[in-house]
This record gives C-alpha cells, structure tokens and sequence, in this order.
C-alpha cells in the first residue's frame, strides 16, 4: 500500500495506523511530488492499493491562485496515467463540504455535485479524472475531519483553529452566522474508512464519509466552553463568501459498502483533540 500526501494531518494518522498493524506502506511527500508522475517509480515500486490525500490548495487558496489550481488537478492525471502499470486500486480523498452544489441536505451521493467554490470544483475534477481513469478507484467525500495534530496555517480546520486560540487567550474568529451546520467527524474514524476501502476489493465510485450529523457552530462553541473551563470571546466577523451556509452528509453507503460507521461522538473527539494540545503545550 502507498499513501500520497503522508505528512499531512489524515496521511500522518493513516500512516500511524498501518504502521502499527504490521502493514507495509510506502509514504510519499511533497519530496516526492516528481516521482509519483513517473511511470517507471510505479512499476518499481508496485503496490495494490494507493490513498491519494495529498493536495497543496485549500479553499482559500483556491479562491485565488488559479494557476495553482490548475496545477494540482494536471499533477493528479500524470500521476494516475504513471500508475496504471504498478497498481490496482486508487482511493481519492474528496470533499464532502465542497463538492456539493445544492442546498437539500443531508447530501447523499446522488446529490449535484458541482462543486460550490474553486475547491469544490477541483476535487469534482480530480474525481472525475479517477473515475474515467482504467484503474478501480473510489472517491471517498470526507467532511471535516478534526482531531490531535492537524494543523492551523492552512485556513481549514475551525476546531483546531478555534482551540488553538483558547489556549493562547486569544478572541474565537467566527465568520459568518454561527447558526450554521456543519458535519464533523473524528480522524480516527476517518482513517478506518480509508483503511476499509482500501482493502475492498469491489471498492469503486464515490462514498460520503462523515458524522452523518448536522452540528450548529453554537454546539461547538459550547463543547469548548464546558471542556476548556475558560469563558469564551467570540469577534462574529461577516462570511468569507467561500462557504455554504449549511452542510451534512447522508453515510447509509458507508455502512453499507465499507462496513463503516463513525465510532467517536463529538464530545469524545473534542475532548480527545483538547487533551492532545495541552499535552503538548506542556511538553513545550
């Protein structure tokens, strides 16, 4: 097995998992962006299966480096066109918060898919591109994942971004309504839904991956309040203009597919992911 995009937040976690199984995995960076559009490294190097996380844009940066854009979903066809000769299967990471069009929620996989900002468009693009691809891929549309580690630079990841500030007695930066809903799920489970696709053999097409619940950005403003024991400032800044207002995902394929179904609570998680920094801040 080969995970791409292994130094990132869900690659590192995934990577720890197999790792700790005995699994033999091949872990690939951004060190090795030019290797993995070589047919010759694939051939190589064969594996049955290859995770695809890697991505260098987020929505923000998406919104305004095209080029870049550009760039990341033409490195994803060279790439799956070098590995048709060293591997069987490809499971994509996709985005289950963005790459849905409509407004009718829960999504379901049947839903449009247009993609709702430039992110959204360019993973419905790379899905495309794995779908029409002769390898077996299945495109997996996480929604966001959240969890010890993940990091705050990037403009994605409101838990993190929003704890990272408690501990440093800084404002919470909300923007937008905090009415809205989104679909939260824990890293742990996100790594047991790659690993189950991975290892399904019929595994193609596309699957929601998430909580399969819709929690208003209230909820998790209050979990942070009674978990952090601090009283909370709140500056409720207006939207970014890149996100929808509301979004949760329909998993009924998930548990049916992949034999998936998210074991970690919300409450659970936040706990987990707030015990997780202060550790660290202490080991400091």
């Amino acid at each position: 097995m080969a995970i791409v995009g292994a130094q990132g937040f869900i690659g590192r976690n995934l990577a720890t998992t197999l790792d700790s199984r005995g699994i033999q995995t091949l872990k690939l960076g951004s060190a090795n962006a030019n290797l993995i559009q070589s047919q010759a490294f694939w051939i190589e190097n064969p594996v049955d299966s290859i995770i695809w996380l890697a991505s260098r844009i987020t929505p923000s940066i998406a919104e305004t480096d095209s080029a870049l854009v550009e760039k990341e979903i033409a490195d994803f066809s060279s790439f799956l066109k070098a590995a048709e000769q060293g591997t069987k299967q490809v499971v994509f990471a996709s985005s289950g918060g963005t790459v849905y069009s409509g407004q009718d929620c829960p999504f379901t996989e049947e839903s449009p898919a247009l993609g709702i900002n430039a992110y959204g468009r360019a993973k419905v693009a790379m899905e495309k591109l794995a779908t029409d691809s002769p390898l077996q891929t299945i495109n997996l549309r996480i929604a966001n994942a959240y969890g010890a580690g993940q990091r705050i630079d990037r403009g994605q990841g409101v838990i993190a971004t929003w704890m990272n500030s408690i501990v440093h007695k800084e404002p919470i930066n909300a923007y937008g309504s905090l009415s809205v809903t989104r679909d939260f799920v824990y890293i742990d489970d996100v790594v047991t839904a790659l690993v189950n696709a991975a290892f399904n053999e019929s595994a193609v097409g596309r699957v929601n991956i998430g909580s399969g619940k819709a929690t208003p950005l209230t909820e998790i403003i209050s979990e942070l309040r009674e978990i952090s024991g601090q009283e909370l400032i709140i500056n409720e800044l207006p939207s970014r203009g890149i996100d929808r207002e509301s979004s949760w995902l329909e998993i009924s394929k998930a548990k049916e597919y992949l034999h998936w179904i998210p074991q970690t609570s919300l409450h659970e998680g936040l706990v987990m992911t707030w015990e997780s920094l202060i550790r660290d801040r202490q080991g400091e």
